[in-house]
């Protein structure tokens, strides 16, 4: 029976795809994708043989059944598209892959046509990867002939390359090979007839699979000329016809661009933040340069301090500008701004910065003294630079051996810094001067971690006479620079001229002097210290003899506005905290008593500490302040299991009562058969579709099962949290007895919104940490604070002869982050980091470095087994296994246990091991172990993490808890949820996708942080 039959076509050339530059099959598999998008076709055809790639057929595996093309031209001495159409409404009974075999057979040899299966696709790609995976990291003679093979077959067909695999190692290429030729459907492929062509420059580029990184450090890095146009656009171009039409009345594509709002066409009657969004929808999802400017016009004003007040008298908070570029960025698939330019010299100011830290590589504003910046001639300026930098830029990849995806931003970075480098200076003869001050935005994250750490220790000195004089001599100040200057000389030296002061006010002094230093140095003054934060500020030397510090701008006032409270800079960093408790204590018996009074301003319910506060503080809002210090609000959900069911109850750090009680009479026999199920899905190195849904029908049925109508309630308190303005994220504690620890409750499905569409893993929802009933067995250790000691061990040398190649890399990972993050932190606090990588470690080597009570962290990446007692669970070392016990029993006698252990221990793979895709329901046992013997938090998978997955959530962790000071619940959250966004991108290219990343779990306070411990 026949069926019937609709037939679209879907052609252009280069010009309907963009620039020469930009690599146009990329852009044309970008524009089908997005027609495509929420249609499956049975057969797509394309009369561009660039099309019959791997990439190509990974990007539309999804949306069709076969992908068909030509090797050589259709038209011409070919078969012309047109008649080939026919021939497939004529043949609309077959299945597609007759379908395909029919046309090709119509067509002949003359058209050359080639189909491929989409079904295909995953076991090739799995080939590309497996063959991938022998060729080594370091120089070797495979990692060269491989290279040699590369750049011999490119641009050709796989068969070619195939061939020369064969001699690097035959199995693996016969498998590639296989796969290729199962893929093909006619005509029958011989040597050179597979169909399949290598991907050419950038067209893998954003692919997280080992065969493409391996091709980027082979083929990238071979050929410097294809890097510079590759590094040009990597942007994505969607088939829109409203998009279409906005490119069609923009100006041709360059390289530089500058923008202005707000533009001529501004409705004043529209809110700004509204028209804003429109604006940067309009503008920076339709434009095809590479480097965009942004002017902001407004004027800055003390009663909205956290606003650009714009020419009509609107006001466009910087909150709401922050969050609609990066919508508008995030959309467009592109890196930040390579600058944005104020043109009021006020608005130059720490809090701004910080909160557009990541929509722009530079901030800029104009100098007070000079003619306010015109956009002609920002043009002028960045038409006569762009093309400079770029290739300044481009130069230095030269010598690296990097991937070049992994160089995309530190390229767009570098351009933007010589970019705002040639702008800023002016002209000797240019009159009247226009002149610019330009700060690296990438440096506003470590000004600000040295600003809150000191704050920190001044606010907790506050009782100290010294201190809180030096704190109060710095009101008022109208820089960040006169505000350290005054707490200096103003503050401390008087004192010190007396003979008076300690240890800890001469410290406190040194160091806000570092901070000074950094702040008003240039690129000489900091070639030691640091990189510097100003870009271009010799100009000012002749204008201004203080210097460039002096025109970074903080706003101190005592009483802000809404609109600044709900900066970023409020919810990170505890200066006005510090502020606002030195007007606290103007009273003469309120100073002996600070270190009670703090501790109440910090923590308890929400709504008794705002009151109590506006009324010592006489200022509405002021506990608003006081967000860095305290804990994070959080809720807590209590699951209890007795004879009749399970009694659950949700409390909130903003009630003093139990907000909903409820009785669940589930049976649960069910979700703990299905978790030998739930490990094999996790246990592979990609899940399939099939796999995807078991997870999320598991997770439901949890969520069904125990929470029932707390599902709803759980999200409308999430909502309230979030309400407060003192959090980002909602921090969740999942209060449960030993019985109860097994089951994978971060699976859970909860609602999106309260009206119940939509769900989500709690895991994704929350901050989500396990606290068990012996939460809290041991004292907690201060720790100093001027160091972060860590311990990484990773794939120790065993007498069973299994070894763990994805540990070992994860172990060099965490080191090598480590590394990095001793740079950037090196005026907050030091990083020590002690690793074992594949090396001999015994279990006495181990415990005696435990001992010693030296480490804050413990990574572990290794093999591990988990039973019911903790004599048969532990770690496998070099001599043995160490058990939860003699772990325990180390721990508790140190006196200084970690304040993290990290152990991503998994059972798969080993010898004597029965069940390779096993769960970890016991793991939760070393867990309790640790925490009963001191240490504050322990994270571990409950199944086996993929190899990509557990690398890229190591480092994400680290990087958010150690760098970003995030607490310990969101930085696993953040981390898991980073892995998720990555392998979303790869499972709609290819089908498949990895989930196991949502088995490392939280055992502890999720609302801890790392410094917290310190003091």
């Amino acid at each position: 029976m026949k069926t019937k039959t609709s037939t679209n076509t879907l052609s252009g050339g280069l010009d309907d795809v963009g620039p020469a530059d930009v690599d146009p099959t990329t852009r044309r598999i970008d524009a089908l994708v997005s027609a495509l998008d929420g249609h499956q076709v049975d057969l797509l055809v394309s009369d561009d043989r660039d099309l019959l790639q791997l990439a190509a057929l990974r990007r539309l595996a999804p949306r069709t059944a076969v992908l068909m093309g030509a090797r050589r031209s259709l038209g011409g001495s070919g078969l012309p598209l047109t008649v080939l159409l026919e021939a497939l409404r004529r043949q609309a009974d077959l299945g597609s892959e007759p379908l395909a075999a029919k046309a090709i057979e119509a067509a002949g040899h003359s058209a050359d046509l080639v189909g491929l299966r989409s079904s295909g696709a995953p076991a090739l790609l799995a080939a590309l990867d497996d063959f991938a995976s022998l060729v080594p990291a370091d120089d070797s003679p495979v990692r060269r002939g491989f290279g040699e093979a590369w750049n011999q077959s490119r641009g050709g067909d796989l068969a070619t390359l195939t061939t020369k695999l064969k001699t690097i190692d035959d199995d693996r290429a016969t498998t590639v090979e296989a796969c290729a030729a199962a893929t093909v459907i006619a005509p029958s492929p011989g040597e050179g007839q597979l169909g399949i062509g290598l991907d050419g420059p950038g067209m893998h580029l954003g692919s997280d699979s080992a065969w493409t990184r391996l091709v980027d450090a082979i083929g990238g890095s071979s050929d410097v000329a294809v890097a510079r146009r590759t590094l040009e656009d990597m942007r994505t171009l969607t088939a829109s016809t409203r998009r279409a039409q906005r490119l069609e009345r923009m100006a041709p594509a360059r390289a530089g661009l500058v923008l202005e709002y707000p533009d001529p066409a501004r409705d004043g009657d529209v809110e700004p933040a509204r028209d804003f969004a429109r604006f940067s929808r309009q503008f920076l999802e339709c434009h095809d340069a590479r480097h965009v400017t942004l002017v902001i016009r407004g004027k800055w004003d003390a009663r909205r301090p956290g606003s650009v007040t714009l020419s009509d008298g609107a006001s466009l908070p910087v909150v709401a500008l922050a969050r609609c570029l990066r919508g508008a960025l995030g959309h467009r698939h592109r890196g930040p701004l390579a600058q944005l330019v104020f043109d009021d010299p006020e608005l130059l100011r720490v809090e701004n910065a910080y909160e557009l830290r990541d929509v722009a590589y530079v901030l800029m504003a104009t100098v007070p003294e000079a003619q306010p910046v015109t956009t002609q001639w920002l043009t002028q300026r960045v038409d006569e630079a762009v093309g400079r930098c770029e290739q300044r830029a481009a130069d230095a990849l030269e010598t690296t051996t990097n991937s070049i995806p992994a160089l995309e931003q530190v390229w767009r970075r570098d351009v933007a810094v010589r970019l705002a480098k040639y702008v800023a200076l002016p002209e000797p003869d240019e009159a009247p001067a226009v002149a610019l001050q330009a700060i690296d935005l990438r440096h506003l994250g470590g000004l600000c971690r040295l600003l809150d750490r000191l704050c920190h220790r001044m606010y907790d000195a506050l009782d100290d006479e010294l201190v809180l004089a030096a704190t109060r001599a710095a009101e008022g100040a109208p820089s960040l620079l006169e505000w350290i200057n005054r707490v200096q000389v103003e503050g401390f030296m008087p004192f010190f001229r007396q003979g008076k002061g300690t240890a800890t006010t001469r410290d406190l002094h040194d160091d806000w002097g570092q901070l000074y230093n950094w702040i008003s140095g240039s690129e000489d003054a900091c070639a030691e210290s640091g990189a510097p934060l100003w870009i271009a500020p010799s100009f000012t030397t002749d204008r201004s003899p203080s210097g460039p510090g002096s025109r970074l701008r903080i706003s101190v006032a005592p009483r802000l506005p809404r609109d600044y409270r709900s900066l970023s800079f409020n919810q990170d960093v505890a200066l006005h905290a510090l502020l606002t408790a030195a007007r606290l204590l103007r009273g003469p018996d309120s100073q002996p008593y600070w270190r009670l009074i703090s501790m109440g301003l910090a923590y308890g319910p929400s709504q008794p500490r705002h009151e109590q506060l506006e009324r010592l503080v006489h200022e509405p809002g002021a506990a608003h302040y006081f967000v860095p210090l305290g804990a994070p609000p959080s809720m807590s959900l209590s699951i209890e299991q007795d004879q009749d069911g399970y009694e659950l109850r949700l409390t909130s750090s903003e009630s003093r009562a139990t907000l909903i009680a409820q009785r669940s009479f589930a049976n649960l026999e069910h979700v703990r058969d299905s978790l030998e199920g739930l490990g094999y899905v996790m246990s592979g190195s990609m899940a399939s579709g099939q796999g995807f849904e078991y997870v999320e029908g598991l997770g439901a049925g949890l969520a069904e099962d125990v929470l029932g109508r707390l599902r709803g309630e759980l999200e409308r308190q999430r909502e309230i949290l979030l309400g407060t303005g003192r959090c980002r994220e909602a921090h969740l504690a999942l209060q449960l007895p030993r019985e109860l620890m097994p089951l994978p409750w971060e699976l859970m499905q909860l609602p999106i919104h309260a009206s119940g569409s939509g769900l989500e893993m709690l895991a994704e929802r929350f901050a989500v940490g396990r606290q068990m009933w012996t939460d809290g067995g041991a004292p907690a250790v201060k720790r100093d604070p001027k160091v972060i000691r860590v311990l990484v061990v990773a794939d120790p040398i065993t007498n069973q002869g299994s070894e763990l190649p994805g540990a070992r890399m994860e172990g060099r990972e965490v080191q090598q982050l480590c590394e990095r993050l001793t740079e950037e932190l090196r005026r907050v606090v030091a990083i020590e980091c002690d690793v074992s990588i594949q090396e001999t470690l015994t279990r006495t080597v181990l415990r005696q470095r435990l001992r010693s009570g030296r480490y804050d962290v413990l990574h572990f990446a290794g093999h591990g087994k988990f039973a019911n007692t903790l004599d048969q669970s532990g770690w496998l070392l070099s001599d043995g296994w160490l058990t939860g016990r003699e772990l325990s029993s180390t721990l508790s006698s140190c006196g200084a246990p970690p304040w993290l252990v990290y152990a991503n221990a998994c059972s798969a793979g080993l010898i004597d091991d029965a069940a390779p895709s096993q769960y970890h329901g016991n793991v939760h046992g070393m867990a309790e172990a640790c925490i009963r013997a001191g240490v504050g938090a322990y994270v571990a998978p409950l199944w086996r993490i993929h190899d990509d997955s557990a690398r890229l959530l190591a480092n994400e962790f680290y990087r958010l808890l150690l760098l970003e000071d995030r607490t310990i619940g969101i930085a696993l959250q953040r981390a898991r949820m980073r892995v998720r966004k990555i392998w979303a991108v790869r499972r709609g290219d290819a089908g498949l996708g990895d989930i196991s990343w949502a088995g490392m779990v939280l055992f502890g306070n999720p609302g801890a942080r790392l410094r917290e411990s310190s003091g």
